[in-house]
């Protein structure tokens, strides 16, 4: 999810809550405004990293070592003049 001032509470508590309850295992929300990237892991031992737009975030789920380069994302949309 991507956060906005009109969507933040509802992906911050309802949908996480919703996503969890429905057994996804990894939730990501994307805070444009502090440039940083939350992570919820769900399952047994529930965790919460919090990633900086300069970071390689690892996608937990896969079997291989995967990461996402916010970085590059981030260059891509300044690009388009998205952000």
């Amino acid at each position: 999810e991507v956060l906005s001032p009109s969507t933040r509470r509802t992906d911050m508590t309802i949908k996480q809550n919703k996503y969890r309850s429905a057994g996804v295992r990894e939730y990501w929300i994307v805070d444009p405004d502090k440039a940083k990237v939350i992570v919820y892991l769900f399952g047994e031992e529930e965790d919460v990293c919090l990633y900086g737009f300069d970071s390689m975030i690892p996608v937990s789920f896969c079997k291989e070592d995967t990461f996402v380069d916010i970085s590059r994302i981030r260059r891509m949309l300044e690009r388009l003049h998205l952000i």
